[in-house]
């Protein structure tokens, strides 16, 4: 197929609404219609301390028949919080929670930083209400030694 532009303008306007096609594309698929996240905020403690970083993950339990999108928050100082576009769908959930060093390690190339996982994979079930939901999390040192056995 040969595209005919009479002008610069045309030729830049066909473009510019391919990247636009392109843009909702991609939006719409990567948040499928009609599914509402709500908000979850709370606390995640390790051995009664808070978690100075690390990050939740929020997915539908697939064996209680529950389907949709990921949720994600930034742990920092002990608290989490979504945001209304990385928020959680309604029905049975994992918390997943991945705990990391806050000291940075060696610096590489690209300016970031390597950093020590402290535990990953620490999973706690819970049902995500049709609401905003405060989840508190209290990780002990027995949990991760179970979660390190187990692999």
């Amino acid at each position: 197929m040969t595209l005919l532009f009479t002008s610069e303008t045309q030729k830049s306007s066909y473009f510019l609404g391919c990247i636009i096609v392109f843009s909702l594309l991609v939006v719409v698929g990567c948040n499928p219609s009609g599914v509402k996240r709500y908000q979850v905020s709370g606390t995640v403690t390790f051995d009664k301390q808070p978690v100075a970083e690390g990050e939740i993950r929020f997915s539908p339990d697939t064996t209680k028949g529950n389907t949709g999108p990921q949720g994600y928050a930034a742990i920092k100082n002990g608290k989490f919080k979504t945001l209304k576009e990385t928020g959680v769908i309604v029905g049975p959930m994992y918390a997943t929670v991945t705990v990391v060093d806050p000291i940075k390690g060696e610096e590489k190339d690209d300016g970031s930083s390597s950093r020590k996982i402290v535990f990953e994979n620490w999973n706690y079930a819970f049902e995500m209400p049709a609401q905003s939901h405060v989840l508190d999390l209290k990780i002990t040192k027995e949990d991760v030694k179970e979660l390190k056995n187990s692999h």
